[in-house]
């Protein structure tokens, strides 16, 4: 089968689910091929925060392999706010004549592209979505773009996308409530972890923490990604305050600045400085020695592939409640209600103070991703809805 994947950005060493995908798809002997812009996302403060892990943010335009992937990186005739459309897409898809054409997102300007050119190219068309509720614009501008997407593109969409896919049950809503696609079935295939790389490591662990000056009585709780204030990673620490002195955090990921300064402003106004650990970013191969260190994994507001990562390591995950709470659905872990310092406070202590009830959900959390999450198994949920368009 010949597969195009098409995202705007694609930054395979950021690890997000369109590299995993199309890996596992080259694995099985398909034709596959990543179509996206000459450039990284816009993240904030790029320079600070994602250049150091994956370089510049501009990359060559044309064809060539990024981390065994096939990818043709396409000039950009104009962006906006992480959404960019590509010069050239038509002819481009022309010539890898796809079956099947796997847009990622659908409020990306690469979707539309899709959309549009299918009539013309003849491919299947799936797309999927992964935007969290919390990550929706929620200002004037952003409920006049969703209101005029509904207007002008909804229908357009509904006739011509063969499948539209979810990876949450509230990002289902989402593409129903507020994108309006209302008239074709949504399909949940969830995101995946490769759970031959992270898994429980009990040497690895002894390393780790020794390399991170633990004791044996420390209690670590780690956060990955993006060390930005619309992530939250503050009220982790700000929850310390409430905690027993044996639990400590970790913050794994770059952070600009400013937001630097206002992470150690909370650590000297409550005298945190032994209690809190920064590391910069890693790759992905790295991180599961991060996760053998630690004891529980906690994501203070928005999502992350790294808490199935985490799950996959056997920790216990603390996440937000709301649409995220499926992540800890299956026992697995606990839920807090966001921003609510105390309250995520309490469930690092309960965990910390209650070592049999944390193996129990970091056991469960490793069996549920062995039973639904590995990645050969989300890859094959999309190549039988791939067959069935």
């Amino acid at each position: 089968m010949r597969i195009v994947h098409l995202v705007d950005y694609f930054q395979p060493v950021l690890g997000y689910q369109e590299t995993f995908l199309a890996r596992e798809q080259l694995c099985l002997g398909h034709d596959v091929t990543v179509v996206t812009a000459d450039r990284f996302a816009p993240f904030p403060d790029y320079a600070d925060t994602i250049q150091p892990l994956a370089g510049d943010r501009i990359r060559p335009v044309g064809r060539g392999v990024e981390e065994g992937i096939p990818v043709w990186r396409l000039p950009v005739q104009f962006e906006h706010r992480y959404r960019c459309w590509l010069k050239g897409l038509g002819q481009t898809l022309q010539t890898l004549r796809p079956d099947v054409v796997h847009a990622h997102n659908i409020i990306k300007l690469t979707s539309i592209q899709a959309v549009l050119l299918k009539p013309r190219l003849g491919y299947r068309l799936l797309v999927d979505d992964h935007s969290l509720r919390v990550a929706l614009d929620e200002s004037r501008t952003g409920k006049l773009f969703y209101g005029l997407f509904r207007l002008f593109l909804a229908s357009l969409f509904q006739r011509r996308i063969d499948t539209l896919v979810a990876v949450t049950d509230g990002i289902a809503d989402i593409i129903r409530e507020v994108y309006g696609l209302n008239k074709l079935p949504v399909q949940m295939i969830e995101l995946g972890v490769d759970a031959q790389r992270f898994r429980p490591d009990t040497a690895l662990r002894q390393a780790m923490r020794t390399d991170l000056g633990l004791s044996t009585d420390d209690f670590l709780a780690i956060y990955t990604g993006k060390v930005m204030p619309a992530k939250a990673p503050h009220w982790l620490v700000e929850s310390l305050v409430h905690c027993p002195s044996q639990i400590k955090v970790l913050l794994l990921g770059n952070a600009s600045a400013n937001y630097r300064q206002q992470i150690d402003q909370i650590i000297s106004e409550h005298n945190l400085k032994e209690r809190v650990l920064f590391r910069p970013a890693v790759k992905q191969a790295e991180l599961p020695g991060y996760f053998a260190a630690a004891d529980v994994g906690c994501w203070p507001r928005e999502g992350s592939m790294s808490m199935l990562e985490a799950a996959a390591c056997g920790l216990p995950i603390i996440v937000v409640a709301g649409e995220l709470a499926q992540r800890v659905r299956y026992g697995n872990g606990l839920e807090y209600p966001e921003g609510d310092v105390a309250a995520l406070a309490w469930c690092l202590t309960q965990l910390a103070q209650d070592p049999d009830m944390a193996r129990q959900m970091g056991a469960q959390g490793r069996r549920l991703v062995e039973d639904h999450y590995r990645w050969v198994e989300i890859n094959r949920q999309f190549l039988a809805a791939y067959q069935q368009m």
